[in-house]
């Protein structure tokens, strides 16, 4: 599992700010051959795991949890769409990005609600 890695490097880290930008620059050193579909959306839902995990012991609103949460994932989403795409496709990358981002956002938060039960046991 591509995500075991970069969130064990994050998971060393105090702070989430911190362990974010741990996450996706260890994730950009593993995606520097390119990503498959299957290692892009386990990295992205690797990022919202770091978020869930160091959010649960902080005093916020659900809403606000899950909404840092879904950030943190657009932002790793964002670090890692260009191993993503082939540089041929490029040209429609960037048509389509946009609603593939929004696509992400939704999914993020949908694993959100799945992960949270599953990280607190």
């Amino acid at each position: 599992m591509i995500a075991q890695a970069a969130v064990n490097e994050a998971s060393k880290q105090t702070g989430l700010a911190e362990q974010v930008r741990i996450y996706i620059a260890t994730a950009q050193e593993l995606a520097e051959d390119g990503l498959t579909l299957a290692e892009f959306s386990e990295l992205v839902i690797g990022g919202v795991r770091i978020g869930i995990s160091a959010l649960d012991a902080m005093r916020l609103d659900g809403s606000d949890k899950k909404a840092i949460a879904v950030d943190i994932a657009l932002q790793v989403f964002d670090a890692l769409d260009r191993f993503l795409v082939p540089v041929w496709l490029l040209p429609f990358w960037f048509v389509i990005r946009p609603a593939a981002r929004a696509i992400a956002a939704q999914l993020a938060a949908g694993a959100v609600e799945t992960l949270l039960p599953l990280l607190r046991v």
